[in-house]
């Protein structure tokens, strides 16, 4: 490790680097004494590879990206001054933190980010048990509500964006139980609703990834590689069928017919099939994978998704739901596109709760 007093210039680091790729250190200080913002973030991403969710190169990646003016002032190239380390690692930019917070804010960005997000995932599914298993759902409910609240705080009062955009995305996990448990929806017909609570929940999802910057093209929402899409999205009428002999739900409409089906199929596609992958695929799995990874990230969403399927009351439906999860993360970081599994996911569903119950259960 390089003390404090020595310096270092970028040809010297390249060096080191070459020797020793593995020591994340050594990409770190090659982002910072790199000569565009570009380039160092590109390093700062190599840093990230090796040593998930550390806070400094997480401030690093966020400098970089946002471009700051007096980033010449501090680089350093063969030839320049060289610059020294901690001067280096002091220059990432302040976060306004109310002084009463330091302590918690401090004690937070020590602790280790894995447990931490172990720990809100357990929380999830210990609520889903509570609402399935308790005789009212009201306790679930509340413990929700609790995750809920505990994950805003944590995004608060969390220095680094992209632990505050985590924390912030995670949240609407809990959230979708809130909205779908609180709202008055007896006097409706079950398929409507779907509309009622996507409708908040659309909101919500879009002031999120607002919030954090994540554009339409960054979450998945675009037509890149349209045939593939396509394709896979008729997966989804395989996948329903599994589904339903695992299940085995009611359909949700009376005869299996255009007129019975149709409107009821556009609600599953928008908002089950888009929804639901805008949410997971899209801005959670964004945010996961630019602190964890792209194998890591898709495997925390995966096994978040399968838990909000605790409701259901089948292990054997969370395991192949977790499995359908990973594949729809994977399809969709390839592609870097959410259409397929949209479609994939549309199509489970209404293949799911409209064909199957007709086609299979008669």
């Amino acid at each position: 490790m390089t003390t404090a007093n020595e310096e270092l210039t970028h040809q010297d680091l390249l060096t080191r680097t070459r020797q020793d790729p593995a020591n994340y250190f050594n990409w770190l200080m090659l982002g910072w004494t790199a000569k565009t913002p570009h380039a160092a973030r590109n390093y700062f991403q190599e840093a990230l590879r090796l040593k998930p969710g550390d806070p400094v190169v997480l401030d690093s990646i966020d400098w970089a990206e946002e471009n700051l003016p007096d980033r010449r002032a501090i680089q350093a190239t063969p030839g320049a001054v060289p610059v020294p380390v901690e001067a280096s690692l002091a220059a990432t930019r302040p976060v306004m933190v109310p002084a009463f917070a330091r302590p918690v804010v401090r004690r937070l960005t020590q602790t280790d980010l894995v447990v931490s997000v172990l720990v809100y995932l357990g929380a999830i599914a210990a609520a889903e048990g509570l609402t399935t298993l308790v005789a009212t759902a009201a306790a679930g409910l509340v413990f929700h509500a609790l995750v809920m609240v505990a994950l805003l705080l944590h995004s608060a009062i969390t220095p680094q964006p992209r632990l505050q955009h985590l924390y912030l995305t995670l949240a609407l996990a809990p959230l979708i139980r809130i909205v779908s448990l609180s709202l008055p929806l007896q006097n409706y017909a079950f398929v409507y609703w779907y509309i009622i609570v996507g409708i908040p929940l659309f909101l919500s999802v879009g002031m999120v990834a607002r919030y954090a910057g994540f554009g339409l093209k960054e979450t998945g929402v675009n037509a890149r590689h349209l045939p593939v899409q396509l394709l896979f999205g008729i997966a989804g009428l395989g996948l329903g069928g599994i589904e339903y002999l695992v299940l085995r739900p009611a359909a949700l409409v009376s005869s299996l017919s255009l007129e019975s089906i149709w409107l009821p199929a556009m609600i599953l596609v928008i908002f089950t099939g888009l929804l639901e992958e805008f949410i997971f695929r899209g801005v959670m799995q964004k945010a996961f994978t630019a602190v964890f990874g792209h194998n890591w990230g898709i495997l925390y969403i995966s096994a978040l998704f399968a838990v909000l399927h605790v409701g259901y009351q089948s292990a054997l439906d969370v395991v192949f739901v977790f499995a359908v999860a990973l594949l729809f993360g994977w399809f969709a970081h390839k592609t870097g596109s959410i259409l397929g599994v949209t479609l994939a996911h549309g199509l489970t569903n209404i293949s799911l709760f409209l064909l199957f119950p007709f086609l299979i259960g008669g």
